[in-house]
């Protein structure tokens, strides 16, 4: 027995047709390298040796059941098919195929392998569960005859209205329905004959046995609505059109849509009109907080100035007593001024930069005072804002809190938390502190500064607070970024 080297051997292993658990059980020949494969439980499959490449053909329909076995034909790409509810006649280069059943008086059983043409007398034997079954093959073949179908009655869904096709079929709305009905007679397939329809030469949609379509709320246009007959065979009829129109209503024509594409322009104009005053009004502020800041800190350098005249006293107590004061002095300085030229820096517009300098600024006076805090802050868009009076505001809010906070509650543990609920920002600082009765708490730790600064900032602010609960400060405002367009048609 001749032995073969692994790259010299003569075989050739071929791909697998379909990705499912199934096996070729029949190969037949469709002419030169094609192929028609059966595979077990997944219908017949047409395989090109050339290019290795499968499609299927027929799946296993009701027509085309559990196949046994094929046996081609003298005719060029036909087959029969034996299967357990009969016999098939296929074209494999066109789909078309004919079944037949008990419907066509052929005897109950499963039909299988058992398959044998005669070709002196041209029948047909094909064994089967009750015995064997013969006929003249050339009588049993596709129909000769063409499929027609008819469009049978058109009429107005919304008034019951029948219609009649033709170039003047136009629907105003409301009224841009119909209802469209059709047959196909036919005395071989009778009620075996399905039906298809596509509109404006799109894709088919498969309507099985129902004879009639509705079209509702069609868009304003011109409708071409085809429709076809289909055979069990394969065979179908040439399509049957009917032509229409649907008006369009004042606010769909093209005067109206360029009369609202004006009007958009003009809106879009006004915005950026508004726009424009904005950042103007947002420089003069900045322009005031420059000149304020230049007032506030020459004053302060005034004090320092004095405090360091005062340390060269002659008296060793007074000169004592201003070295002392000077420190302080000057460092209040600094951060005064480090957090009004932050505040109105246009670079620390960002939202993340602003809370992440409150939660630094939140951890400098937890830490001192020695609580235990949390810090929780949401993603926030890069789109949201606060405009520049709202941030100098949260900042005055946000540090009285805490001061309130760090003077009066007692706290050892605290809880900081910027979210975004909606359009607003929403800032809680939350303790486990003393608490109080805020119906009947003296006003003079700042609350109604606080308040003020909130409605200000075209906010709210909140206080939740009792003797075994601690307190909780929620402030809201409104996000500059999701209001735009509401603060553009409020003016």
């Amino acid at each position: 027995m001749a032995q073969f080297a692994r790259d010299e051997a003569p075989f050739d292993n071929l791909p697998a047709i379909a990705d499912i658990d199934a096996f070729p059980k029949v190969v037949v020949s469709d002419g030169g390298e094609s192929l028609l494969v059966v595979e077990n439980q997944n219908g017949i499959w047409h395989w090109e040796g050339d290019d290795r490449t499968a499609t299927q053909l027929f799946s296993s329909s009701n027509e085309l059941d559990f196949i046994f076995t094929l046996k081609p034909d003298p005719r060029p790409h036909h087959f029969w098919v034996s299967q357990n509810s009969g016999i098939t006649l296929i074209d494999s280069r066109t789909g078309r195929y004919r079944a037949f059943s008990s419907l066509d008086g052929i005897p109950n059983g499963s039909y299988d392998e058992r398959i044998y043409l005669d070709p002196a007398t041209d029948s047909m034997y094909i064994g089967y569960l009750g015995g064997v079954l013969r006929f003249k093959r050339t009588d049993l073949d596709f129909p000769k005859g063409k499929l027609s179908i008819y469009i049978t009655e058109v009429r107005q869904l919304s008034t019951g209205k029948a219609l009649h096709g033709g170039a003047d079929l136009h629907l105003t709305q409301p009224g841009n329905d119909l209802s469209i009905a059709f047959s196909s007679p036919n005395f071989e397939h009778g009620k075996l004959i399905n039906y298809a329809y596509r509109l404006n030469g799109g894709a088919w949609q498969n309507l099985g046995k129902t004879k009639s379509v509705r079209l509702v709320n069609l868009p304003p246009g011109e409708y071409r609505f085809e429709v076809k007959s289909l055979a069990p065979d394969g065979g179908e009829s040439a399509p049957a059109a009917l032509i229409f129109w649907v008006k369009p209503l004042f606010h769909q024509t093209w005067w109206f849509v360029a009369l609202v594409a004006g009007a958009g322009g003009l809106a879009v104009y006004g915005y950026f009109r508004w726009r424009l005053a904005q950042l103007r009004k947002m420089e003069d502020m900045r322009q005031a907080i420059a000149a304020d800041l230049h007032d506030e800190v020459g004053a302060s350098l005034t004090s320092i100035q004095i405090l360091a005249q005062l340390a060269s006293h002659p008296d060793a107590a007074r000169s004592a007593e201003a070295l002392g004061k000077l420190p302080e002095q000057v460092r209040r300085t600094s951060a005064s001024l480090r957090e009004i030229v932050w505040n109105i820096s246009p670079s620390h517009d960002s939202l993340d930069l602003l809370i992440g300098e409150l939660s630094r600024h939140a951890g400098e006076v937890f830490e001192k005072m020695e609580i235990q805090y949390s810090v929780h802050a949401d993603d926030f868009p890069e789109g949201d804002r606060l405009d520049v009076a709202a941030r100098q505001h949260l900042v005055r809010i946000f540090k009285e809190t805490l001061n309130n906070l760090a003077k009066h509650s007692q706290a050892n543990r605290a809880a900081v938390v910027f979210k975004k609920e909606g359009h607003e920002l929403v800032v809680q600082v939350q303790d486990n502190g003393l608490g109080f009765d805020p119906a009947t708490v003296r006003r003079g730790n700042g609350l109604d500064n606080m308040q003020a600064r909130a409605a200000a900032a075209g906010g709210q602010l909140s206080l939740r607070s009792n003797k075994s609960e601690g307190t909780e400060t929620t402030l809201r405002l409104p996000l500059q970024g999701n209001r735009l367009w509401l603060k553009i048609f409020s003016k």
